[in-house]
């Protein structure tokens, strides 16, 4: 299991500002629950990772940053060649605050009001949210239903397949072959795919886990975009951050500029940076070991 990491001491969260346990009755109407609701953990995040986070508070400026430098990109280029087997396009990369915020400016760019956004049912909130409140339609089909797929994603008004891989809220994990017939058919129907793996690194190998498979595998001609972050793995949803693959230079160049210039977001967390360097590069023994106590 590699270091003795320490995850049998309770770390209270009680007054730190915590979604979880300090929103229960704004969220709720009751205090004093115990919350399952919200997808962090109670665990401290890699020792490897708050090393580097140490390190770098101890430098003690916190200007403006760029993500695009070679620490960053060889970092998550290293991850998915060591946990996934794949090899990635760093050119593909993107940045952005969070993978729902990616989410929604991937739709902006690709829907219009009214048009179809095809999910997996049933499908997580923050899905809906982005895709109602973006005033499109919401069109949903039952997970593993590959003929009410096809159909959906044949209307002449479906713009975009949100994929959730593995999927939440139910926990499945889209085979290679599952994932290549859903490219064979968004291409097929012009319908852009905007893949969701933030979850990937809980995938267990063996028996109905299987393994995670990048969309970056399977995507083929098709216009696509992987969206994902090492902020739900390692437990920094709280430091920002997040990035993705998207495979046309086009659409690339054009989710930058409007990250850039339109959101005014051309410097991303430092903190966020640095953490997701850390746990990719050093993080992958405390991840196997949460996995295995949880």
């Amino acid at each position: 299991m590699g270091a003795p990491y320490d995850f049998d001491t309770a770390v209270d969260r009680r007054g730190t500002w915590s979604v979880q346990w300090d929103g229960v009755a704004d969220r709720f109407g009751v205090d004093g629950l115990l919350p399952f609701t919200i997808s962090d953990m109670d665990f401290t995040t890699a020792p490897e990772v708050l090393a580097a986070l140490r390190d770098r508070l101890e430098h003690g400026v916190f200007g403006y940053t760029t993500w695009q430098q070679d620490d960053f990109r060889s970092a998550i280029a290293h991850w998915y060649a060591t946990r996934y087997g794949a090899e990635v396009d760093t050119g593909q990369l993107v940045y952005g605050p969070s993978v729902l915020s990616q989410l929604s400016q991937l739709l902006q760019m690709w829907t219009g009001e009214g048009d179809g956004v095809v999910v997996h049912t049933p499908t997580y909130d923050g899905f809906r949210k982005a895709i109602t409140g973006l005033g499109r339609e919401l069109r949903g089909v039952p997970v593993g239903d590959e003929e009410a797929l096809e159909r959906e994603l044949s209307r002449a008004d479906a713009k975009v397949l949100v994929v959730c891989s593995p999927h939440n809220p139910t926990g499945r994990v889209w085979t290679a072959e599952e994932l290549a017939r859903t490219a064979v058919l968004a291409e097929r129907y012009g319908v852009a795919v905007i893949s969701d793996e933030i979850h990937a690194d809980f995938v267990h190998e063996g028996g109905v886990g299987r393994v995670h498979v990048p969309w970056t595998r399977v995507a083929g001609g098709g216009r696509w975009a992987l969206v994902t972050s090492g902020s739900k793995a390692f437990n920094f949803p709280a430091l920002t951050g997040s990035y993705g693959f998207i495979g046309d230079a086009g659409d690339r160049a054009e989710f930058l500029r409007r990250m850039e210039t339109a959101e005014g977001l051309a410097s991303p967390a430092v903190l966020s940076l640095t953490a997701h360097i850390a746990a990719y590069r050093e993080g992958a023994g405390w991840l196997d070991a949460v996995r295995a106590y949880v």
